[in-house]
């Protein structure tokens, strides 16, 4: 069933915000063999806390400044082919990461790019509809939108449990999505 709207993650499915935040933290050996644990601090070591202030401190360079993966343009093109996609992402307390935000938002698709919307991670399933589709890399926001009655897909990365598609996330996604789009 063709989706009537599309919730794209930014954060860890258009850029690549764990290596962004490993090494603002001089740890990008972790990389290597990153273990399934979404939250960054725990293998940093650090408190969450420590975290954001290091990035924090960054100011809206951090955000802004963010590598997008090779595949954006391509999973943006495939998703935006079949119905009206939204970029969904959730910016920390700091005023820095909203227009660090915007600013990679409007680099990345041009300067008069709308169509994203703010919304904290613990939101997401509130969009949930029979025909919505969520594609996002956090196993928790895939499972709440899906029990909130919409469906979703998990972007294969080192810290979730489709790890073992990380080295071609894409692959896994046309898949997935070409599977959604077919089934009644």
């Amino acid at each position: 069933m063709t989706p009537d709207v599309i919730y794209l993650d930014l954060d860890g499915v258009l850029v690549d915000i764990l290596t962004a935040m490993v090494t603002v933290c001089g740890r990008q050996e972790l990389l290597v063999d990153w273990p399934q644990n979404y939250n960054v601090h725990e293998v940093l070591g650090i408190e969450a806390q420590q975290l954001w202030a290091r990035i924090d401190s960054r100011g809206s360079r951090f955000w802004a400044e963010l590598e997008p993966y090779p595949w954006a343009r391509e999973l943006y093109a495939m998703l935006t082919a079949v119905a009206p996609t939204i970029i969904c992402t959730s910016p920390t307390p700091s005023v820095a990461s909203h227009a660090g935000k915007i600013v990679w938002l409007q680099r990345f698709f041009g300067p008069a790019f709308r169509d994203y919307m703010y919304v904290p991670a613990k939101h997401k399933l509130r969009l949930a509809t029979p025909r919505a589709l969520l594609v996002d890399d956090a196993d928790a926001n895939v499972e709440a939108f899906r029990a909130a009655g919409g469906r979703a897909i998990l972007v294969p990365q080192p810290y979730n449990k489709l790890r073992a598609f990380r080295s071609d996330p894409m692959r896994h996604v046309r898949a997935a999505f070409q599977e959604l789009i077919d089934s009644p």
